[in-house]
């Protein structure tokens, strides 16, 4: 018995497909190329699932199929594509239609999950504090840390045992055996295990690093973090207790909003995105909310060319967009103690994104008086 011929019933389906359309009976040509696409899917005939899936959207939203229409084209967009910057921006235009359309059935309900851009969740940093200010005849933050300098181990461990000496010096040289050093930037290298501290009208940044998989720019517009606040009244008085408040979001936790964030194509690029909380509470940062669209070509006001940045003026979108967000899932790292541990897989908590804002707080601050510190002495 010949063995079957998998390959050449996949590319038959295809023309019968093809000949169903032109005839004008929909149906069938969706059946026969979603029949192609079970051969094809995950053999590395990337351009093939390319042609069959924006094929099967295309008919999916003919026949009013909204959801396979939405599913098909959001695996153009996932996979490594290796098509054309003007057939990726075909295949972008596409979805971001079909899914304005789904969104429009229920437009009050849940934001959908945005394919693009891809995010990387564990290169994602949250700074607790002030941003450095000039020291030119003004007050900045007595700080060593900042987002704008990469993570130093043995930097890191100078102020650890520098911060170990000002505690045993307050407390008669003795250091406390639960005594935690205090850490103002979290990321993948710091000890995320405990809740950090968050203050009341000190700001939150969250710096996420997005990726553009594309040939052609991205343009999120709205750009904001996504959270979830529960209030709690952490004084001596009521231990913890929730309090029932009637505030609205805004006057608990304020959230920055970037009007526009341009990703060129095949770009890595970081948002900084701030809270600011107003309340004591616990805060759970769950991730980004945008509107997902493009741009018309190059085209910027003011003249300027794309390549200056986005600061440099305001981007022409094509008027197309849909509203979404993306959640940031971030895996902690693998346990590697125990017997059990080692021989299974298992993961520990990550708690960078789930802060404990606490009441205000004193802010250490120094004042450079002399335009050089050697001149001081």
């Amino acid at each position: 018995m010949k063995s079957p011929m998998v390959r050449k019933f996949a590319f038959h389906m295809i023309l019968a497909g093809h000949r169903y359309s032109k005839a004008g009976q929909k149906k069938h040509a969706l059946r026969c190329y979603c029949q192609a696409m079970q051969v094809y899917k995950g053999k590395g005939w990337s351009l093939a699932e390319d042609h069959i899936n924006f094929t099967i959207g295309r008919q999916s939203f003919t026949l009013r199929q909204l959801e396979n229409a939405v599913s098909a084209f959001r695996h153009i967009l996932i996979n490594d594509s290796k098509q054309t910057a003007a057939q990726q921006g075909a295949f972008l235009q596409e979805y971001l239609y079909v899914y304005r359309n789904v969104s429009q059935l229920s437009p009050d309900g849940p934001l959908p999950q945005l394919p693009l851009p891809y995010i990387n969740s564990s290169a994602t940093r949250v700074f607790f504090g002030h941003d450095r200010r000039p020291a030119e005849g003004e007050k900045q933050a007595a700080t060593h840390i900042s987002l704008d300098q990469e993570y130093d181990s043995e930097y890191s461990q100078q102020w650890k045992e520098l911060e170990e000496q000002v505690v045993a010096v307050v407390n008669k040289s003795i250091v406390l055996s639960n005594f935690q050093p205090t850490q103002y930037c979290l990321n993948k290298y710091s000890d995320n295990s405990r809740f950090p501290l968050g203050v009341v009208e000190e700001p939150i940044t969250v710096e996420v690093a997005f990726r553009n998989p594309l040939k052609v720019p991205l343009l999120l517009t709205d750009l904001s973090l996504l959270w979830k606040f529960q209030p709690k009244d952490f004084s001596s008085n009521n231990n913890g207790e929730t309090k029932e408040l009637i505030t609205c979001g805004k006057d608990m936790i304020e959230a920055e909003v970037i009007s526009e964030f341009l990703i060129n194509s095949e770009e890595t690029k970081m948002a900084r995105l701030k809270l600011f909380p107003h309340q004591t509470g616990e805060l759970h940062i769950l991730g980004v909310v945008y509107n997902l669209g493009t741009i018309q070509g190059t085209t910027v006001l003011d003249g300027i060319d794309s390549s200056v940045g986005l600061q440099a003026g305001k981007y022409i979108s094509n008027g197309t967009s849909v509203r979404g967000r993306q959640d940031l899932e971030i895996q902690g790292p693998r346990l590697n103690n125990t017997k059990e541990e080692k021989t299974s897989i298992k993961y520990g908590p990550d708690h960078r994104l789930d802060p404990i804002i606490t009441e205000e707080m004193p802010l250490l601050e120094v004042q450079q008086w002399c335009s050089r510190w050697n001149s001081c002495f």
